[in-house]
């Protein structure tokens, strides 16, 4: 399955109905509320980068891929844009200890999904969110 949208926030709730639809191919998850909950953050937090640091409020796509194997329970994401390379060498983990208000998208990610890559190809960057159930 596939999707792709102006990198506008009014679209995040299209990612979240497209997530869902992957979703419901995933017969029998234990904890399938959790579950979806945490890959549909998961994908926002990375559109939500996206928009803002990536395109910096200018015109742009998002395109989201989904490729599912039922048979071992495994949903790969892949997110591709146009906009400028994420700098993640520049990325500060939050510290715990202390509340902030931004900065806990990627700590996130991270931690709700199985693996998170980034690579950057040519004049696109392309994300790959990847959690088994």
């Amino acid at each position: 399955m596939s999707l792709e949208i102006s990198a506008d926030l009014k679209n995040l709730e299209r990612v979240s109905d497209f997530i869902s639809a992957a979703m419901e191919h995933l017969d029998g998850l234990q904890n399938a509320e959790d579950d979806l909950f945490a890959v549909r953050l998961s994908v926002h937090e990375v559109c939500v980068n996206i928009i803002k640091h990536a395109y910096q409020g200018t015109p742009g796509m998002i395109k989201i891929s989904t490729t599912l194997n039922p048979d071992n329970k495994r949903l790969q994401i892949d997110l591709f844009d146009n906009g400028a390379p994420a700098r993640l060498e520049n990325v500060i983990p939050p510290n715990l200890d202390e509340p902030q208000i931004k900065g806990y998208g990627l700590f996130l990610i991270r931690h709700l999904m199985d693996s998170v890559d980034y690579f950057r190809e040519t004049d696109a960057n392309h994300w790959r969110l990847v959690k088994g159930f």
